[in-house]
């Protein structure tokens, strides 16, 4: 069983084979990291999945 983490997104008909680390975006057959959401970054992620208000 694999797990995919808090925030994550994976892409339409993807194959997911291992476990998707917390604010990043997979994609593909097999799904490979597409691009992380981390630190500075943090902006682009909906304001309503942090918590934050519209």
């Amino acid at each position: 069983m694999y797990y995919m983490s808090y925030a994550s997104e994976i892409g339409a008909c993807s194959f997911v084979n291992k476990n998707v680390p917390p604010y990043t975006k997979v994609a593909g057959c097999p799904a490979r990291i597409i691009s992380t959401n981390i630190g500075e970054n943090m902006k682009d992620i909906n304001p309503l999945m942090r918590g934050g208000g519209v």
